[in-house]
């Protein structure tokens, strides 16, 4: 996008891993990249992350905190679940004019490119959506023990069950099922390590599916792929429109994904194009 074309505006892009702040002032573009922004998960150190980018970024621009209350603002944040939790964010914050929400739409947004399409945000969780005639649905995102199929916290947890089934006699003995075994001193070692695991444990293990030469990777990866599928297919895919494969996940599944189309733009991006449509 033209700096030139944009106003003056805030836009932010928080989640587990990190946030990240764009400030369009005077037609200049400054970044700024700061700590983990989950509002579900640790709302205190979330608040205090993003407090810290704001200073960081009206610092940067030599204009005072102040004056970024003053912006159109629009912040996609992992956690937001409710207006509530909006309203009660952008006064912590001290942004009247921001519209806080999830970070899907800024994701969905910045990788379609503002164009209408489908996505699938393929990371340790994953998420579905359609974007039509402007308006999005999205579906999945309910955490590893309900959803999220085909991201790597499932792609771990079936290679879990599948190492499971071996040590029972019931599945296919493999190398890779073996090495897993083998690495936690077998099944019960197995239990104790991954029975409560957190979604980030079990997405540890999907490198280990994509890397090996194994029939039961080809049967999780298939089954990832058939899972990605039916998401889409809910969602009113018909197969032969082009997918917006995003996240590590999806970088990974779209080598035997078709059709697939390019991540136009990141969730920043994403957040910048929706934070020019806010009225301050």
């Amino acid at each position: 996008m033209d700096m030139q074309d944009l106003p003056d505006l805030l836009a932010v892009d928080g989640g587990g891993s990190g946030c990240r702040v764009a400030l369009i002032w005077q037609a200049v573009r400054l970044e700024a990249m700061g700590g983990p922004a989950n509002m579900y998960s640790d709302p205190e150190a979330a608040t205090s992350a993003l407090n810290d980018l704001l200073d960081h970024v009206a610092d940067k621009a030599g204009i005072g905190r102040r004056t970024l209350g003053d912006l159109p603002a629009y912040l996609g944040i992992a956690g937001v679940m409710t207006p509530a939790a909006a309203r009660g964010l952008a006064d912590r914050l001290t942004l009247p004019h921001a519209v806080i929400e999830d970070d899907r739409r800024a994701m969905v947004t910045g990788a379609l490119g503002g164009a209408d399409g489908f996505v699938a945000a393929l990371g340790t969780g994953s998420f579905f959506a359609r974007v039509e005639e402007g308006q999005m649905r999205a579906i999945g995102g309910w955490g590893h023990r309900f959803s999220d199929e085909a991201s790597g916290a499932w792609i771990g947890a079936r290679l879990v069950r599948a190492a499971f089934r071996a040590a029972d006699g019931r599945g296919a003995r493999s190398a890779l099922t073996e090495a897993l075994l083998a690495d936690h001193g077998g099944a019960l070692g197995l239990l104790d390590r991954f029975g409560a695991a957190a979604a980030t444990e079990l997405a540890s293990l999907a490198p280990r599916v994509f890397t090996a030469a194994d029939p039961v990777a080809v049967d999780i990866l298939n089954d990832a792929k058939t899972a990605l599928s039916a998401a889409l297919a809910d969602l009113g895919w018909d197969g032969a429109a082009p997918v917006c494969l995003t996240g590590g996940i999806g970088r990974r599944l779209a080598e035997g994904f078709s059709p697939v189309c390019a991540p136009r733009g990141t969730a920043l991006e994403g957040a910048v194009r929706l934070a020019a449509k806010v009225k301050a």
